[in-house]
């Protein structure tokens, strides 16, 4: 059961905390297709949606960052380069 979550506001403290706490592997959980998205009250559009969740789990507290784009390399080297380890999971819809 998770008790807690800690949601990092930039990649550089998500790794910190991950090294704080020793995790060393990460789920990147990856989306990259096309989906209805709310735009507005009563508005949906179709966009594109490039997006990658990082997610660690240490004694019932996940520790989440989100990245979007170009920054999902760029967190990915800073993680790699740190010694921790990247799992991929697709989670497009289709």
């Amino acid at each position: 059961m998770v008790t807690n979550e800690i949601i990092a506001s930039s990649i550089s403290d998500f790794a910190e905390i991950l090294s704080q706490k020793n995790v060393q592997t990460v789920i990147l959980a990856l989306v990259d297709e096309k989906r209805s998205v709310e735009t507005g009250p009563d508005s949906l559009e179709v966009l594109h949606v490039n997006s990658g969740t990082f997610l660690g789990y240490l004694s019932g507290v996940i520790i989440k960052y989100t990245a979007a784009n170009d920054e999902i390399d760029t967190a990915r080297k800073i993680l790699e380069t740190a010694g921790i380890y990247i799992a991929e999971r697709d989670r497009n819809i289709t």
